[in-house]
């Protein structure tokens, strides 16, 4: 039996000797593993915020295209009350007069969000690249993308000064595609 004993004894202390060692190894995983929830909410608090920041935008998108399809309907109104006035007639006339593909390309161009930000922007004053990028918050290739789609439809003009490009509305075309926008809506 003394050998049994002492066999038994050594398993002990084995054990005992183990076990400081394992609670170390444990309380490091459970350390790492608030660490790791903390980052995964602040991954998910990220994406929550983005998805917040666009439903955001769109909201915004979407308001100030009701405006303006407002203010169209009611200068329709005053439009159609007067619809023999030879301006409406030569707006007409010269938006019918374009080629299919210009007309495509108009209205290409006023079919996204950004480029409609960025005329209604453009209506107000003559813009330099760096302000519309401040102004729409996007990256300045997206930036030149957009502005190479407006420019080649012809409703926004650029011209260089120095090293700076500013962009404004082409006003007679822009004219006449309001117009015709005007008579049918």
């Amino acid at each position: 039996m003394g050998k049994k004993k002492k066999q038994d004894k050594k398993k002990l202390e084995k054990k005992l000797e183990k076990k400081p060692e394992n609670k170390l190894q444990d309380k490091k995983k459970q350390e790492k593993k608030p660490e790791k929830k903390l980052q995964d909410r602040k991954k998910q608090e990220k994406k929550q915020e983005k998805k917040s920041e666009k439903k955001l935008q769109d909201i915004k998108a979407e308001k100030k295209l009701s405006e303006m399809e407002q203010a169209y309907r009611e200068e329709a109104q005053i439009i159609s009350r007067d619809q023999e006035s030879p301006e409406v007639q030569e707006a007409e006339s010269d938006l019918l007069s374009l080629k299919d593909a210009e007309a495509a390309a108009i209205f290409r161009a006023l079919g996204d969000e950004i480029r409609m930000q960025i005329l209604d922007l453009l209506q107000e004053r003559e813009l330099c690249g760096s302000e519309l990028l401040q102004s729409v918050d996007i990256v300045q290739s997206t930036l030149s993308h957009h502005m190479k789609t407006l420019t080649e439809s012809g409703i926004v003009k650029w011209r260089k000064e120095g090293k700076k490009t500013y962009y404004s509305i082409q006003s007679e075309i822009w004219n006449k595609v309001i117009s015709y926008i005007r008579k049918w809506s």
